[in-house]
Order: structure tokens, then C-alpha cells, then sequence
């Protein structure tokens, strides 16, 4: 039994952007200005400029303040990373930093807080060994997004929106020519011919982990559909930078998120765990903590402190254990204890870290643990 034909509608245009997050926006804009009278289209399975992830960011750090440079930004990046980092891709994140925001509030017409000096408030942020949070209150995302929004309008790109991607489309030569589309709304599939085509799609997380904060817009296509075209993927273990959740019962997400005011940490913006290394780090806005690879070594770093101080560890192994507990809970080949023990037992332990960071006295990892 044979199908019937299937119309397909095509577009034409230079360039696809597939995505429209503060990636995807900020490539339609880079590419208007440097050439002027482009045909750009955005696919966007939401609505443009209100679906995604990006409008949910808290902050953009950079160094800016007087006694901050890229160079200490890509150290607190490489040390948060476990060494791990890719180091260039650091530290084009670094450098560019400053830049960007300045792109942002002079180009794109951002408005971000300020002191009374008029001076950019550059607010404390977890595993930053200097104040270089860029902000607008907690709306930072809603600032960007919505400002990049309206910039679109001086360029008025081809919007195809609730429209999910499918395929990169190929010319005779093998080259990128497009992509296959999926009209959400109406059902059918949009050829868009393109001579480039840039992926913003976003990671995957709301579809790798069985619980997680990102939205559920966030479900890997545009690394799906990059794999199936031969490129290569990179780091594939990191597609989620900051994980916060609770390993409570169902609820298993990657990591503990602790909120709370005052203490030698300050706010604590995320404790986690990076699965097979088994190590744990809490990032807080006065000082952060975290253990070696190994789970052996715990260290406390003030702000404004380049190098940590090691913290004496009584039981490390028993720290690397609980650590290994919960890295399985989260990659889903253990249950955790429906009262949460692996999540507590983790926080036990940074409590232990706190402790001993203003007693001098080791961690007694063994006792925390029962």
C-alpha cells in the first residue's frame, strides 16, 4: 500500500537559525550587520523570544570590576570545572565577557543595575572568586531576551515558529543546503533552503535525565539532528553546566540545591555531583567547597582568594562512598531513599566543611555519614 504525496512548503532564504534563544537571537543580529539585506529565517519550536531556556538566566558574569581581569575568571571557570575544561573554550568565555555586555547594553539597548556611581552592580554568584554577576534584579534573562526581541524588529527576519527541525538537508555535493521542518500547528513539513545554517538549539537535559530544571523545550534535536548529519559532538558529558535538583525519592534531578542566608558560604547557589568522578562542589556567593576527584581532600575558598585552603578530612573514603551513592542515584542505576538520605548526607558533609572552616577541626566524615 503505497502513501499518498506529501506537500511540502519551501522557503528560501541565506541563512537558517535554528533556535531562538540569546544564541540564536544574537546570530540573527551579527548576521544582519554584516550584511545588510540578508534573508534570515528563525525556526523556534515556541514563540520567538519567549520559549527556551535563556530567558530564565539570573546573570551573565564578567570581569569588570576594578579588581578583576578575564585571566582570574578563566581560573575560577578551569578550577569549577575540575580541570576538565576545554581550556580555549574557557577562555573565549572569559575574554569575551566584557565585551558581550557591553554589546548588550550599547547595542541591544539592556538595562542592567547600577550603582549610584553609575557603575554596573556587579552582584556575588556561586564558584566566582570576585563579584562579576551582570544583572537586572532576577530578570536578567527577561532583560535580554526581551531586548533582543525588539532588536529583530530593524532586521524583520522570516519568524517560523512552533516549527520543529528535523533534518539538515544536503545538496548533490554534500554540502549543507538546508533543513527539514515540522509545521507543529498545521502538520506538515517545511523544506527551508538555506546557504548556512546556524544551530542554537540548545542541550538536551530536560530529555537525558528522568528529572530535571531546564525546560522541556530543551530536548536535544539540534544535537540529534547533528549527530545524524556526521558532525562531531564534544563533551557530551557537560551538556548541563549547573545542576540543581534534590535526589529525594522520584525526585532525582542532579545534584542538591541549598538556599539559605548568612553562614561562611553565604547563599549557596548549587551542590552537585559529576557522575564517575564522584566529587562534590558547593558554590556560594562569600566562599565555595569541594572535594578532590578521589573524595579524599576537602577545600574552603573565600572570595577573593586565589588559592583554596585544604580542609583535614577524617574518613575520606566514606566521603567518596556517599559521593558515589549519589552519583548513581542520578544516573538513574540506584533508587535513593524516599526520605532523601543521599541528598542530606551530602549537605552533612558541607556542613562538616563549614564547620571545620571556622573551627580549624577535621571533618569526620565517618560520623556525618550515620
Amino acid at each position: 500500500m503505497s502513501l499518498p504525496p506529501v506537500d511540502v512548503e519551501a522557503v528560501d532564504v541565506d541563512v537558517a537559525i535554528i533556535g531562538s534563544g540569546g544564541a540564536g537571537l544574537m546570530a540573527a543580529l551579527h548576521a544582519a550587520a554584516a550584511a545588510p539585506g540578508i534573508r534570515l529565517a528563525i525556526l523556534s519550536k515556541g514563540i520567538v523570544g519567549r520559549s527556551g531556556c535563556s530567558i530564565m538566566a539570573q546573570g551573565y558574569n564578567a570581569a569588570l570590576g576594578p579588581d578583576d581581569d578575564p585571566e582570574r575568571h578563566f581560573a575560577d571557570v578551569v578550577r569549577a570545572g575540575g580541570f576538565l575544561n576545554d581550556q580555549e573554550l574557557a577562555w573565549a568565555l572569559a575574554s569575551d565577557a566584557p565585551g558581550v555586555v557591553r554589546e548588550l547594553e550599547s547595542g541591544v539597548g539592556c538595562l542592567f543595575d547600577r550603582r549610584a556611581d553609575g557603575s554596573l552592580d556587579l552582584a556575588p554568584f556561586p564558584g566566582q572568586s570576585r563579584d562579576r554577576k551582570v544583572h537586572r534584579g532576577h530578570l536578567t534573562g527577561v532583560e535580554i531576551i526581551g531586548r533582543l526581541r525588539d532588536a529583530l524588529f530593524r532586521i524583520a527576519p522570516r519568524e517560523l515558529v512552533d516549527v520543529r527541525a528535523l533534518e539538515l538537508l544536503r545538496d548533490d555535493a554534500g554540502e549543507t543546503a538546508g533543513v527539514l521542518a515540522l509545521d507543529i500547528r498545521r502538520g506538515i513539513p517545511v523544506a527551508v533552503r538555506a546557504g548556512a545554517v546556524v544551530v542554537a538549539a540548545g542541550g538536551g537535559t530536560a530529555s537525558l535525565y528522568p528529572v530535571a530544571t531546564a525546560s522541556h523545550e530543551k530536548s536535544g534535536d539540534g544535537l540529534a539532528l547533528c549527530y545524524r548529519a556526521g558532525l562531531e559532538l564534544r563533551d557530551m558529558e557537560f551538556v548541563q553546566f549547573l545542576s540543581v535538583g534534590l535526589a529525594a525519592g522520584r525526585s532525582i534531578v542532579t545534584g542538591v540545591l541549598l538556599e539559605f542566608e548568612g553562614g561562611p558560604l553565604g547563599y549557596i547557589g548549587s551542590t552537585y555531583v559529576i557522575p564517575k568522578l564522584c566529587y562534590t562542589r558547593a558554590y556560594g556567593t562569600e566562599a565555595s567547597a569541594y572535594s578532590d576527584q578521589e573524595g579524599g581532600k576537602l577545600y574552603f575558598q573565600k572570595k577573593g582568594e586565589d588559592v583554596p585552603t585544604e580542609i583535614p578530612v577524617q574518613g575520606g573514603d566514606a566521603l567518596a562512598l556517599e559521593l558515589a551513592e549519589l552519583a548513581n542515584c542520578i544516573r538513574g542505576k540506584a533508587k535513593p531513599e524516599t526520605d532523601g538520605h543521599a541528598s542530606l548526607q551530602v549537605v552533612a558533609v558541607l556542613e562538616g566543611v563549614i564547620e571545620s572552616a571556622k573551627t580549624g577541626r577535621a571533618v569526620d566524615v565517618a560520623a556525618l555519614r550515620g
